[in-house]
């Protein structure tokens, strides 16, 4: 396709505030152009042009593929990778990048390039605006909840000044005053939130959705489990999933996976987040909820290996997602008996927790275990840390609970776990040992040792205990 008839300067300006929306099919066409055409155009056009085509790659849910050309683009204008924000088209070009990586997940690399594109130098308000509400995603995202909101005022402030009214070039900023709502578990801030979105979005499929994403973690910040499960169900599984954009999927997938394991549903939780791979820097994080489904199913050690690949992530691992893995880590740590480890967890959590002031990260831990655990950190703490242990405990009692806790398992042998899964196949204790290759007698000793871990004094009662813990509802990591 050629460059005559494309309107770039235009397609940039509908995200911004007085510019018109863009309908879907133009977004599409934009998002079908090759970036070959960017060789043929001169270098301000080019800025421009390449923006156009990372804003329309992420709008048609070419999330990777904007991600890719975007950094290209960028690398190509600098060789140190940041562009010069003095180029005329700097500015959009640096917008679009930011809210590619925003709808992937990106902490870092939003903030980077929502921070430059607020210091390039053909900065208009509109295009400030909207790099302010991209910088609130970011901080927001990793956690900056204090950081978001100073650059939710700024674009606020702007909006007022300019006299703009509310439209479709909000939408970065309502993403971070959700996220920010979110922490708080504000309920009433949510639910204005998705009456705007629905409001603002005109029916649009990706304005919809977050709508309703929006409201079911206001129905889950009221312990509403039922009402917040239906609307993620139909986020997750209605109709218009590739319009859908990548970061409401994910935050309506972990919603929807805490309101599981509230419900206590640990076997449906590791279900839904089977194969599902966190985003980049895990600012949705999706092997905590599997540790915290791993608890729940006193699988203590599979908490702690599901999350190693977090902790060796080190500073590329998003501020946000690491305190409730930290919770979870220490709670699996001192379940194992190793205090030292569980101490150490909860030490490094309790002072993340305590700077960002979220509730979110204490949704789904195991609440005695929890508070166990700040009690002996506190009996330690100097006098001058008692007002923060109290907010935390505090907020551990505030976050809703969980509505039915499965019985934590003791620890099997391997053997035990084939022989636990194998009951419920009706076969008898001759043929558990013929599929076995061992003697009867054999089968007979890890039986009752099964049935004395269990605390039960025989196979009926043995299923009934393995199937209330949610045994059977995963499959065996063990053969």
């Amino acid at each position: 396709m050629s460059s005559s008839g494309l309107r770039f300067e235009v397609v940039m300006g509908s995200v911004l505030p007085g510019g018109d929306p863009l309908p879907q099919p133009e977004w599409e066409r934009y998002a079908g152009l090759s970036p070959e055409l960017l060789a043929s155009l001169p270098a301000d056009v080019r800025l421009v042009a390449s923006a156009v085509m990372v804003a329309a790659r992420t709008a048609t849910g070419r999330v990777d593929a904007a991600v890719e050309l975007g950094s290209k683009e960028i690398q190509r204008v600098s060789a140190t990778g940041v562009i010069d924000t003095a180029r005329a088209g700097a500015g959009l070009l640096l917008l679009a990048v930011a809210e590619a990586y925003a709808t992937a997940g990106a902490t870092i690399e939003t903030t980077r390039y929502a921070k430059l594109a607020l210091r390039s130098d053909d900065l208009d308000p509109a295009i400030r605006y909207r790099a302010s509400g991209l910088l609130a995603v970011g901080r927001a995202l990793n956690g900056e909840y204090a950081a978001a909101i100073v650059a939710v005022v700024a674009a606020e402030e702007l909006r007022e000044e300019r006299g703009w009214a509310p439209s479709h070039a909000d939408f970065p900023l309502m993403l971070a005053q959700v996220l920010i709502a979110s922490a708080a578990l504000d309920a009433g801030e949510l639910t204005r939130l998705s009456n705007a979105f629905r409001q603002l979005g005109n029916g649009s499929p990706i304005w919809t959705s977050t709508a309703t994403a929006t409201l079911a973690m206001a129905h889950l910040c009221r312990g509403e489990l039922g009402e917040a499960l239906a609307l993620t169900r139909r986020v997750l599984q209605g109709t218009g999933q590739e319009e859908m954009l990548a970061m409401i999927r994910g935050f309506t997938l972990g919603i929807r996976a805490d309101l599981l394991l509230l419900r206590g549903d640990a076997g449906q939780t590791l279900s839904l987040l089977q194969d599902e791979p966190s985003p980049i820097g895990h600012s949705l994080c999706f092997n905590m909820q599997r540790s915290a489904a791993f608890l729940q199913l006193g699988r203590d050690r599979d908490a702690l290996r599901v999350t190693d690949e977090c902790v060796k992530m080190g500073s590329r691992h998003c501020l946000r997602t690491i305190p409730p893995l930290l919770l979870r880590r220490a709670v699996a740590s001192e379940r194992l008996g190793a205090h030292d480890a569980a101490d150490e967890e909860f030490a490094e959590a309790f002072h993340l927790l305590h700077e960002s002031g979220s509730y979110t990260p204490l949704l789904t831990v195991p609440k005695p275990e929890t508070i166990a655990l700040l009690r002996r950190f506190a009996s330690a703490a100097p006098e001058a840390m008692r007002p923060a242990i109290a907010d935390l405990a505090a907020r551990v009692t505030a976050v809703p609970g969980q509505a039915h806790v499965r019985p934590a398992l003791p620890a099997l042998t391997g053997r035990e776990e084939v022989l636990a899964r194998s009951l419920s196949g009706k076969v008898t204790n001759a043929e558990l040992a013929a599929q076995l290759g061992v003697s009867l007698n054999t089968v007979k000793v890890h039986l009752r040792n099964l049935y004395a871990k269990l605390g039960v004094s025989g196979r009926a009662e043995a299923l009934a205990a393995l199937d209330a813990a949610g045994f059977y509802d995963i499959p065996s990591t063990r053969t």
